[in-house]
């Protein structure tokens, strides 16, 4: 759990967790249910989302059965509930053919991950890293229906007040304005410079 995180709250959301398991197992469903830990952004060209700290042996359940050849998760349950700029959310990642889901608990702060969030608004999916305290190795869940987990004005709304971003947009006017006026002089010369984990991947489309 994340410094910041209501206990009270969290608890609530780890009994709701356990009671949407129970529910799904009595149903008949293969059920794997999970108590994450710290939910940290992840901003790498190879794992760019939501990345989510889980118990060693948790993991290991998580990825052998996201690996097995009948299960293809393709659906997902999000229920949220914001406190602050904290949002509690309880992610059913279902397959519905095999009667399979992996059920996640999370919490995690807006502001901490208004990067990842302004990417799955550009891109459309928000994806969620599930990982044991090594980061060789981690699974992934995409969703295509990002504002799920967000409320889409309080992040436009953060980007648009950061400070930082403000004072990188100016710089690089500085940039384009000064570049404009050496091109009115003389021709610049062109420069030449070089071209510029093991993981598993599902995809779910919330219903």
């Amino acid at each position: 759990m994340m410094g910041g995180v209501n206990r009270e709250q969290w608890e609530a959301v780890l009994e709701d967790a356990t009671a949407f398991a129970e529910e799904y197992r009595e149903a008949g469903w293969d059920v794997v249910a999970v108590e994450s830990g710290t939910v940290s952004p992840a901003e790498k060209d190879e794992r760019f989302g939501m990345s989510v700290l889980l118990p060693g042996s948790q993991y290991e359940e998580v990825e052998a059965v996201v690996e097995r050849s009948d299960v293809a998760f393709d659906g997902a349950d999000v229920y949220t509930n914001s406190l602050g700029d904290t949002v509690y959310t309880i992610v059913i990642e279902r397959d519905d053919s095999s009667q399979t889901a992996v059920i996640i608990p999370l919490a995690y702060a807006i502001s901490d991950l208004v990067n990842v969030f302004e990417r799955a608004l550009e891109t459309g999916t928000l994806e969620i890293h599930l990982r044991p305290l090594s980061i060789e190795n981690w699974v992934t869940f995409a969703h295509d229906e990002p504002t799920l987990f967000f409320d889409e004005e309080r992040v436009k709304g953060i980007i648009e007040n950061d400070p930082r971003r403000k004072m990188r947009e100016k710089l690089q006017e500085g940039d384009g304005d000064e570049g404009a006026k050496g091109a009115e002089g003389s021709p610049a010369e062109e420069e030449k410079g070089a071209e510029s984990p093991d993981s598993t991947e599902t995809d779910a489309d919330e219903q």
